[in-house]
Formats: C-alpha cells, structure tokens, sequence
C-alpha cells in the first residue's frame, strides 16, 4: 500500500485499487504473457512478465523470454529483457535500487532505465535465493540450503554499468 492504493497482482493483470473503498483505479495486463513479480517505485510500478503457462496455451509456445516493463500510470517508461530466473523482485528506498532474487543468484537494476548494475553469483551453479532483505546498507539473502548470505548494498549509481 502507498498513498492510500493498493497495488495487486494476479497471474495475468496488475491492478491498483482505492485503500478505503477497493475501487479499481487502474487494471494492465498483456496479451500471453503472465506476471511472475512486480514492485513498487517512487516513480513507476516495474514488472517481471513471462509467457503464459497453461493460462492461455497457444500452439507458437512461449511468447519468448522474460521481460521487465516499468509503468507510471499508463505510460510504458521501459521495456527490456529480463534475467532468466527470477524468483522476485524488490525495491530498496535506501539506494534507490532494484534487487532482483534469481535461482542463479541477484540482480541489481536501475529502476528508470532496466539497466543492470551489478549480477552477484554464488560459487555454486544453481543456489535460488529467496526474495532478499535490504537494510542499512547490506543486501540480506537465503539460498535453498539455508545459508543465510550479508552483503555490502551499492549505492544508486545510474548509467554505471557492472
């Protein structure tokens, strides 16, 4: 919830709704694709869509890879392709950053642009990070062996690539 709205996602819409009467304020969704995991920006809701599964099977398959599409309001600000394996996704106010839980490892991103900053991989090949916890400066992150993973945060450094 951010300034009264409420902001929902179902396998194949976005929503914003009314905090005190759960009117829709706003419903997206695109065609054959579905949303794996969104969050919220100061200045734009940014979105990790997929091809749909089983919710709409098509003969021509997956409508290809994952994407990462931010919105304010209606306005697409960007579309670009998104990491493979993402479990979810999640905005820090601290350094203005998006941090993205892969299978392969974490992500951070520039939330205005999609630009990756930084891919962060562990020595072993598949490690799936849960969604991470960003706090005074250290990313926190548990993979599926339940080591649990502190990590110096960058600070925003848009237009810096890693």
């Amino acid at each position: 919830m951010q300034d009264g709205k409420i902001f929902v996602a179902t396998a194949a819409s976005i929503y914003t709704l009314d905090g005190s009467t759960g009117e829709t304020l706003f419903k997206k969704n695109w065609q054959n694709l579905d949303v794996h995991s969104f969050t919220r920006c100061p200045a734009s809701l940014v979105v990790v869509l997929k091809g749909a599964g089983t919710r709409q099977p098509s003969s021509h398959g997956s409508s290809g890879p994952p994407q990462l599409i931010a919105l304010s309001g209606t306005t697409e600000i960007f579309r670009v392709a998104a990491a493979e394996f993402i479990v979810g996704i999640r905005f820090d106010n601290d350094s203005g950053l998006i941090f993205e839980s892969r299978l392969d490892g974490i992500g951070i991103v520039d939330p205005s642009t999609g630009q990756r900053l930084h891919n962060i991989y562990s020595e072993n090949e598949v490690v799936g990070f849960g969604l991470v916890d960003v706090d005074d400066g250290r990313i926190y992150a548990m993979d599926m062996d339940r080591n649990m993973y502190c990590l110096r945060s960058p600070t925003n450094q848009v237009g810096v690539a890693a």
